[in-house]
């Protein structure tokens, strides 16, 4: 028997744990998406466009429940609340956003040349409760 089909929103993304965030003005082009699936980052990536990557994203955390409502309140009382206040407005102008899970130090700065190579700006890397400009 298959599972029941899920909606987007019932997976809550967690950009706050070793993830590179990039804002591209339009859709990454298929080169980039390429060029990161070719580094090794097939399977720790998302792509994220206009409101419906807001709605997903779920900056509120309004849509997962009291806990994750708390998780997003406490964050937002720091730096990183600033940061993603910038990456919940450029989405609402309709950019991009694009994260890609980076565990260590070499992994990080091999997607953030990937990125930067292909109009990737306005990045940061989030760590648990750390946020920090690339």
């Amino acid at each position: 028997m298959m599972p029941p089909a899920t909606t987007p929103i019932d997976r809550l993304l967690d950009y706050t744990h070793s993830r590179l965030v990039a804002v591209f003005d339009t859709c990454p082009t298929r080169e980039a998406l390429d060029a990161l699936a070719d580094a090794g980052f097939a399977q720790s990536f998302d792509v994220h466009c206009g409101h419906d990557g807001a709605r997903l994203i779920d900056f509120s955390g309004t849509e997962h429940g009291v806990l994750a409502q708390m998780s997003h309140a406490l964050r937002h009382m720091t730096d990183e609340g600033d940061l993603m206040h910038g990456y919940e407005r450029a989405l609402s102008e309709g950019h991009c956003v694009v994260m890609v899970l980076t565990p260590d130090s070499d992994t990080r700065q091999l997607a953030d040349g990937i990125l930067r190579a292909h109009g990737g700006h306005f990045m940061n890397h989030f760590g648990i409760w750390t946020a920090e400009t690339v």
